[in-house]
């Protein structure tokens, strides 16, 4: 499974950018689900960007939470 949008991604955290994003991946076994990505660039000797770290955080449950909430406020 390809995250959408990992290659470009991976693009700026090797030209020494940080990348947040949140999206909604269709797993085949677990169905959508909201992930955070966060990306950024591994450095080596001097500074200089030798890879990609990256990590994708399942916040399904936590953003279905606070859409509920948002709702409920909005009816008081």
């Amino acid at each position: 499974l390809v995250c959408p949008g990992a290659p470009d991604d991976h693009r700026q955290a090797l030209a020494g950018r940080i990348v947040e994003r949140t999206i909604e991946i269709d797993f085949p076994l677990r169905g959508q689900r909201i992930m955070r990505v966060h990306a950024q660039p591994a450095v080596g000797d001097g500074g200089v960007p030798v890879g990609v770290l990256a990590v994708a955080t399942d916040v399904t449950e936590l953003e279905r939470s606070r859409r509920e909430l948002e709702r409920t406020a909005a009816q008081l």
